[in-house]
């Protein structure tokens, strides 16, 4: 199952250890989103690029995938913009159309 992480702008900065154990777990992809601008920050499968995007950030949600179903791939990384706003899930979405 997926992970979603939420970092407020008072809260501890994510560490490099909290981002190596969140990505040993789910290691699919992930994405970050700045919550102030709601730009993301980083959507993609490369585990380097998540964690030099994530790693001393506060004021960001954050979600790693663990692919429950369907393929491996940049498509169901999650971090979707839709409608003016940013979709993260945590589970299975059927008939997802996007």
């Amino acid at each position: 199952m997926c992970l979603i992480v939420e970092i407020g702008p008072a809260g501890e900065p994510f560490s490099e250890a909290e981002h190596a154990d969140v990505w040993k777990k789910n290691p699919h992809g992930g994405c970050v989103i700045d919550l102030g601008t709601s730009e993301i920050l980083y959507r993609g499968q490369d585990e380097t690029a998540m964690r030099d995007t994530i790693v001393g950030q506060r004021n960001v949600i954050a979600h790693y995938r663990w692919c429950t179903s369907g393929p491996k791939d940049l498509d169901r990384v999650h971090g979707w913009q839709c409608h003016g706003g940013k979709v993260l899930h945590n589970g299975v979405i059927s008939e997802w159309v996007q």
